[in-house]
């Protein structure tokens, strides 16, 4: 009768779900149940390969979503219950979708039958997500959810990837599939593969550029970073060519930060070297990087003279009239026209040198500000294949500054949105996706509060991450621009009642050291990173330190400040 009972059994739309999932490979779902979603809830409690993480709030669940998929690659997932629970996912799908993060998520929502009538907790979160999802969508029955939830998956992860929404009223999570009509589902893909083969137009045009140029720069995105090897081809290129590299915030790590023909980080807070040979450039090689306007500055200064030469998989991501356009994994793309280039360029003359880029750095950090010294003494004692984690503001920029960046793909840090509160959620995430890592989290006072409520799923997880906190005492790149641009009226940004971190985070339950109380604060600090589990490290920084170089708001790349012309 068991076996019967087994064949004929119709599963219900929770059922095909959870089943779903867990064919996908998924092996942890972050979230927060509430009545909408219970069903749900109730089938994934009987799962033996998918663990639930309880967070303290759902937009936890979305960055701990993107925290396991930035450092997998693959979808991440995370669940919410209707109305206030949807559209607290919103800011970490919004997030996603501006970094290209695969993230699924799944909301319930009230009864079909409820729906329109403005019932308790009843939001209309596919209209809602939609300009902050690559695709939303609501199942009307338990017989669409299989084909619906496949597809969703596919569309998160390719070309481009990005967030998806399925939202799936309470009676369609307990229907049984057989009973309902099931409508077909498309959504039109922008295909990449092989289409750089393809091109053979392009990549001969490109290539004639790279042999005829003269100043060419290669500027890596985030595309770089996420195809395999894509940055050992370019750092090939680079020398065939007599190009130096730079890369955007997240293209940090696609090469070594003490490689040879490494300028650094361009943009408001890169190098003066990076962003002078980029506007002194002719040809700019752009691999992975989407251009925006923290990486180019005013446009008409950014490099006035080249023609810009883009690789990028998402052929929808054109954006500058006149390019050379190659659709493709920038891997595949590089390697080809590596076999192009050989030999074309022999003994050219690589402009923009690096020890050029060190001595015109040097006056633009300010001697008293101490930082970057902490970051850059975590980061060598961490080690090279430690995950690195960091949130909005001040400490992020610093950290792009001064972390000695080694491997692709262990810098997660939100880019495109800017998205404070990122930080805790997206370590714990990461650090869950791939248990036995080493996790640094590198955030904020400002960011660790927005949500500090996370503390307690660290502490229940037991997941090993060390939290190094800048306490600056308020919103620290908000105050430098308020204290350059805005006439010094600053009072709004500081927190006025000072808080204990360590004491908090005590409160939690995790360790906690304060480097403000240390007779030797770099034994502290190794001491606290040496640890396991847990932990929180306290750095005061003062209150008015700042981030140089900074361009201003809507300069040129090449106007920028220093911390002399601050005290000038």
């Amino acid at each position: 009768m068991a076996d019967a009972h087994a064949i004929f059994h119709k599963p219900t739309g929770a059922e095909c779900i959870v089943r779903t999932l867990e064919d996908h490979g998924v092996r942890q779902v972050f979230g927060i149940p509430g009545g909408a979603n219970l069903p749900l809830y109730e089938t994934l409690g009987k799962s033996e390969i998918l663990r639930h993480v309880l967070v303290r709030h759902e937009q936890a669940a979305g960055f701990m979503a993107q925290g396991a998929a930035r450092l997998t690659g693959r979808p991440g997932v995370c669940f919410a219950t209707s109305g206030p629970g949807a559209t607290n996912l919103l800011t970490a799908l919004a997030d996603a979708h501006a970094d290209g993060v695969p993230v699924v998520a799944i909301t319930g929502q009230v009864p079909r039958a409820l729906l329109g009538t403005r019932a308790f907790q009843e939001a209309d979160i596919t209209a809602m997500s939609k300009p902050a999802v690559k695709a939303a969508w609501r199942a009307e029955s338990a017989d669409e959810l299989e084909e619906l939830l496949n597809l969703a998956f596919e569309v998160a992860a390719s070309p481009r990837p990005g967030p998806v929404l399925i939202d799936v009223p309470k009676d369609v999570q307990l229907e049984r599939t057989g009973n309902g009509h099931a409508r077909s589902f498309h959504f039109e893909q922008h295909v990449a593969s092989d289409q750089c083969v393809m091109d053979m137009a392009g990549l001969s045009r490109a290539a004639e550029q790279l042999k005829r140029c003269e100043r060419p720069v290669i500027l890596l995105g985030a595309g770089a970073v996420r195809s395999p090897q894509a940055g050992a081809l370019a750092a090939r290129l680079a020398r065939e060519i007599g190009a130096p590299m730079t890369s955007t915030l997240l293209g940090l790590g696609a090469v070594a930060h003490d490689h040879p023909d490494y300028l650094g980080m361009c943009g408001m807070h890169g190098t003066p070297a990076a962003n002078a040979a980029i506007a002194a450039s002719d040809v700019l090689l752009c691999v992975g990087a989407r251009l925006g306007d923290r990486t180019t500055g005013r446009m008409e200064g950014f490099c006035p003279e080249a023609r810009i030469v883009r690789i990028d998989a998402d052929p929808s991501a054109r954006r500058h009239d006149g390019d050379i356009f190659l659709t493709g994994d920038a891997g595949e793309v590089l390697a080809i026209l590596l076999v192009m280039l050989e030999g074309a360029c022999h003994g050219r003359t690589r402009h923009g040198s690096c020890a050029e880029s060190e001595s015109q750095d040097a006056p633009c950090h300010d001697p008293g500000d101490g930082p970057r010294t902490v970051i850059r003494m975590a980061g060598e004692i961490m080690g090279p294949d430690a995950v690195l984690v960091t949130d909005v503001g001040q400490h992020q920029m610093w950290t792009a500054q001064a972390y000695p960046f080694q491997r692709p793909g262990r810098w997660l840090t939100s880019g495109g949105l800017g998205t404070m509160g990122f930080g805790l959620p997206a370590a714990l995430g990461a650090a869950m996706s791939a248990p036995g890592e080493r996790v640094l989290l590198v955030t904020g006072d400002g960011s660790l509060l927005m949500n500090v409520q996370e503390l307690a799923t660290l502490r229940e997880t037991g997941a090993d991450i060390a939290i190094l906190l800048m306490d600056n005492g308020g919103l620290g790149l908000v105050r430098q621009q308020q204290d350059l641009f805005h006439g010094g009226r600053d009072g709004s940004s500081g927190f006025c009642a000072g808080t204990d971190y360590a004491a908090v985070a005590r409160g939690f339950g995790i360790q906690a050291w304060d480097l403000a109380t240390a007779c030797d604060g770099p034994a502290m600090l190794a001491e606290a990173l040496a640890a396991h589990g847990p932990r929180l490290i306290r750095v005061p920084v003062a209150e008015h330190a700042a981030v140089w170089p900074m361009v201003p708001p809507g300069e040129v790349n090449t106007c920028m400040l220093s911390a002399r012309d601050a005290t000038a």
